[in-house]
């Protein structure tokens, strides 16, 4: 019996123990959870939870002024701080392009780039009463789906907000191994251009945020045509995308919420050694809403043949998903 009576003893702590383990973790997970969910309501809140966009002037005495939103198109109708009375027409399309001419001209390498990447830019252009065309230049057919990946590129831009025939899809390859030829893409870029009446062209840098070279030659095919003056005789301006440093790049939220206007002039200021063009006279630092990181990631989910584990985890990590850094490519001839 005592055998017994100490063996249900022990029965009895050692459940007490585990519960009290259980309790434990339990309260631990629950804290953590919490601790995330503030933390990120705070870098909403430091990112002022709606788009925001800033004009950076890079190289001289003035940091940088917002660029207020058209009272028509805000939802929150909370008054925007303007730093300057000159931001143009309170339309993003004055100060990428010729604001008359309201479209700008998205240049990416594969489906899914867009969302990617772009999603704050496209976002912001199309609440500020722009139009977006998106000219793919490949239909990222590296896997042989092809076919497949120009549904879900429709249906992506759908979901942030680009109508279909502002949507265009090339016949390069998609083959991280090549480099695009500066001809190839000129011809497809001044076709959409001529289409769509576009003032502004918006690309990657150099670098192409992943080091991908077909990103790198759109770049390098806008930067000859840029110092080609043929830009120039349109009216258009180009603009790429800043590839931040890596552990900047996945920082997610709380990296967007630490990049400033400052933050931003520091790194257009050292781009003389990274651009390959002359040295960027502007650049614009992009904010997205707590609502437009979310159409991001929805978009995102449309290119269903892409979701593998990896994506899944950079549409959570990802600063692209909440920032963009832009610098206008200068045009050489001007």
């Amino acid at each position: 019996k005592r055998v017994d009576g100490a063996m249900t003893e022990f029965a009895l702590v050692d459940t007490a123990t585990a519960l009290a383990a259980f309790s434990l973790v339990a309260s631990v997970i629950v804290t953590i959870v919490s601790t995330i969910m503030l933390t990120r309501k705070l870098e909403w809140r430091a990112l002022a939870g709606s788009l925001e966009v800033f004009l950076i002037s890079i190289g001289s005495a003035e940091d940088a002024r917002d660029i207020p939103e058209p009272s028509s198109s805000r939802t929150d109708k909370r008054p925007v701080a303007a730093k300057s009375t000159t931001a143009g027409r309170g339309s993003l399309c004055d100060v990428v392009g010729d604001g008359a001419r309201r479209t700008v001209l998205l240049l990416t390498a594969h489906p899914d780039d867009e969302c990617m990447f772009f999603a704050p830019t496209i976002l912001t252009l199309l609440a500020r009463q722009c139009q977006v065309g998106v000219l793919c230049l490949s239909d990222g057919n590296y896997d042989g789906l092809g076919e497949v990946r120009r549904v879900e590129l429709r249906e992506s831009c759908k979901r942030l907000g680009i109508r279909a025939e502002r949507v265009r899809v090339g016949n390069l390859p998609d083959d991280p191994s090549v480099s695009y030829g500066a001809a190839d893409v000129a011809k497809y870029v001044q076709a959409a251009l001529d289409d769509w009446d576009a003032s502004a062209v918006v690309t990657f840098d150099v670098r192409g945020v992943s080091g991908h070279r077909n990103h790198s030659s759109c770049f390098e095919a806008v930067v000859a045509m840029a110092q080609s003056g043929s830009f120039a005789a349109q009216g258009v301006t180009a603009w790429a995308l800043h590839s931040l440093p890596l552990v900047q790049k996945y920082g997610g939220i709380a990296a967007a919420a630490r990049l400033d206007v400052a933050a931003a002039r520091r790194a257009l200021l050292r781009l003389p050694s990274l651009a390959g063009s002359a040295r960027p006279r502007r650049g614009l630092l992009v904010h997205a809403g707590e609502a437009e990181a979310s159409r991001a990631v929805e978009a995102m989910y449309a290119h269903g043949s892409q979701l593998v584990w990896f994506r899944r985890i950079y549409l959570r990590l990802s600063v692209y998903m909440y920032t963009s850094v832009l610098f206008e490519i200068s045009d050489t001839s001007r």
